[in-house]
Formats: C-alpha cells, structure tokens, sequence
C-alpha cells in the first residue's frame, strides 16, 4: 500500500489564511508548470487551514520522494516546511474528505 509524507507548510507571522493561499497557489502553479512528474507526488491537501505561533499553516500528503524538491522550492519561495515527522504518514484511505482535497492531476 502506497504512503504519504505528512508536511506541513508555515506562511509568515501575522500572515492572513488569504495572503497565504495567494501564496500557495503561485507556488504550486509553479511546480505544475516546472516539475509536472514530481507534482503527481502531491496527492492531497487538508481543507482547512491551522495555525501555529501566530503562522498560517496547511498540510499536505505527498510522496516521500518529492520532499526534497519541495524543500528546497519551498525555501526559495519563502514559504516555511515545518520540520517533517517520519511518523507522519498517510494511506489513500486516510487522506480523505471532509479533512482532505484530493489534488487532481
């Protein structure tokens, strides 16, 4: 059965849940358009969006083989990966609605 890293992305301090999505999107249209192979690695997105020390945050459920691209794509376009934790994992069966978006591909 195939397993999904859990990440989860941090926007800036103070950053509201709009100016971050703004954010993400940009980021994501440009690893479609850059890394289309590696972006059938990102499998789903949590619908909501939490917080942590006053940042936006979403998460995401990947294959563990893109984590490195997008930590260093990520770094470039000044959007925090939160350290990664091994144990965070996910099957197709877990990563479902209402919690999570399935990203079409």
């Amino acid at each position: 059965m195939k397993v999904f890293q859990g990440i989860v992305l941090a926007g800036h301090s103070n950053e509201n849940e709009a100016q971050f999505s703004a954010r993400l999107s940009r980021f994501w249209t440009e690893i479609l358009r850059g890394y289309p192979e590696q972006f059938e690695g990102v499998y789903a997105e949590s619908s909501e969006f939490g917080s942590t020390d006053n940042r936006p945050t979403r998460q995401y459920a990947v294959e563990p083989a893109v984590v490195l691209l997008l930590e260093e794509k990520l770094k470039e376009a000044g959007i925090a990966l939160l350290p990664v934790d091994p144990d965070d994992t996910y099957t197709r069966h877990e990563a479902v609605a209402p919690d999570w978006w399935q990203i079409e591909h």
